[in-house]
């Protein structure tokens, strides 16, 4: 069972109050791809997993398995976009740059 954790955060008008966070129902998914979408009121993510080379296809068809969709609002978008970099930051502080991924040379 889950309990609550309180976090302590600063709301849009500067106070702190304490974000209660139930992770009763939560669930874990591995990501490595994503495909973003946009409307005048929602940015949506659509999550999953790069399956790799479909078979019987070209050497350049990949296949992307999209499990999870994710709609946010400009704002909380916004503040997850900040929260990405800021942690991306400290990662690379700590461990070094992260190298974009190289793309793969097919072998004949």
């Amino acid at each position: 069972m889950s309990e609550p954790t309180p976090q302590p955060v600063t709301d849009q008008a500067g106070q702190q109050v304490q974000l209660q966070l139930d992770r009763a129902n939560q669930t874990t998914t591995y990501v490595n791809a994503f495909h973003a979408q946009m409307n005048t009121d929602e940015l949506i993510l659509e999550l999953g997993l790069n399956a790799g080379p479909v078979p019987g296809a070209s050497p350049q068809a990949v296949q992307v398995e999209l499990s999870q969709r994710v709609v946010l609002s400009y704002p909380t978008a916004k503040r997850l976009a900040a929260a990405l970099v800021q942690n991306i930051n400290q990662y690379e502080q700590r461990f070094g740059e992260i190298k974009p991924p190289q793309p793969q040379s097919s072998a004949t």
